[in-house]
């Protein structure tokens, strides 16, 4: 297609809508792939004008198509698309920036937002992935998400693959079940992405499983496991604790997390564990230049805690029941 060299996103878009007869409830998706010489070199989304630019100086020269690709605009909303189409789309609703927990019965999102969203019925995992992280706002270069659903079980099931988003789209279109989101630190972040983030996170050497022993010379956390996870340089101690929770699939209910380091360089130097975010800070200033490992124990909450924790769940559960009733009155209205 001849275009003036100055076009906008907006226009060549709109003129794409036309030339391709593309239903505007339909979202196009503009690409191009720049053949530098590296074949691991990513294929780049135009996403503004200035993208468009210079994208259009280049093709000028080498002749590189614009790669469009078609999908049902998730951002449509229910009662703007005609009855033909609405059997095409979902309304999904979405409960996130909460937390599960256990009361001994049952799980329970707790402390959660909710929101909407339409979307198609075909559509794949990836997509509402990049739907989530649009439309609640969190950066994919830091996070991944984990998608559960419960429907009259005691534990949420996950969405592993496109089969299980299917057939979750299927049963809310019918029972309106939730979509349980819930945002985590990509522990497998690339290393391109580390790079660029390397000024205000740091990548932490965890040993966990083990015990430690005293050698006569020297502490050794013995018979430990070992990982890595890229964190925040600023995170609190809550914070990352509920990341190890989550990354060592420790039911919290019942455990509680011991965080140490032993600070080499001295052989009678204790450990010392980590209490307090002030501890952690200046953990992660030193682990930076040391490489120092964060050792992770797990240890068993005695029963009278746990019991009053379940105490306060038990309240905690009845108000969330309510704050459901009342969404479904909503909901019903």
């Amino acid at each position: 297609m001849d275009v003036p060299k100055r076009i906008t996103l907006s226009e060549i878009t709109d003129n794409l809508y036309k030339q391709l007869k593309v239903d505007t409830y339909d979202r196009l998706k503009l690409e191009v792939h720049y053949r530098t010489g590296s074949p691991w070199f990513p294929v780049t989304e135009i996403q503004n004008d200035k993208d468009l630019s210079v994208f259009i100086s280049e093709t000028s020269k080498t002749r590189l198509p614009l790669c469009v690709s078609r999908s049902l605009a998730w951002y449509a909303q229910a009662d703007k698309v005609d009855g033909e189409r609405q059997k095409d789309y979902a309304t999904v609703f979405v409960e996130y920036n909460g937390k599960w927990d256990y009361d001994g019965n049952k799980c329970f999102f707790k402390n959660s937002k909710s929101s909407t969203i339409f979307v198609p019925k075909r559509i794949t995992l990836l997509e509402i992935f990049d739907i989530l992280y649009e439309h609640l706002e969190v950066d994919k270069k830091l996070y991944c998400f984990d998608l559960k659903v419960q429907h009259g079980t005691k534990y949420p099931s996950q969405i592993k693959n496109n089969q299980d988003l299917s057939v979750f789209i299927s049963k809310t279109s019918e029972t309106k079940l939730s979509l349980f989101v819930t945002r985590m630190y990509d522990h497998q972040m690339s290393s391109d992405v580390a790079g660029e983030r390397r000024k205000d996170h740091v990548t932490l050497f965890v040993v966990y499983d083990g015990k430690w022993e005293y050698d006569n010379k020297e502490w050794f956390f013995k018979n430990s496991k070992g990982s890595m996870l890229v964190v925040p340089k600023h995170i609190t101690l809550s914070e990352i604790t509920d990341i190890l929770y989550d990354k060592f699939n420790v039911n919290k209910l019942l455990y509680h997390l011991m965080l140490e380091v032993h600070w080499i360089g001295s052989p009678w130097y204790p450990v010392i564990k980590i209490k307090n975010d002030k501890d952690l800070s200046v953990f992660i200033s030193e682990t930076s230049k040391t490489k120092l490992p964060l050792c992770v124990t797990w240890l068993k909450k005695n029963k009278t805690t746990v019991v009053n924790q379940l105490k306060k769940d038990k309240t905690d559960v009845v108000t969330h029941l309510k704050d459901e009733s009342d969404v479904d009155e909503k909901r019903q209205k």
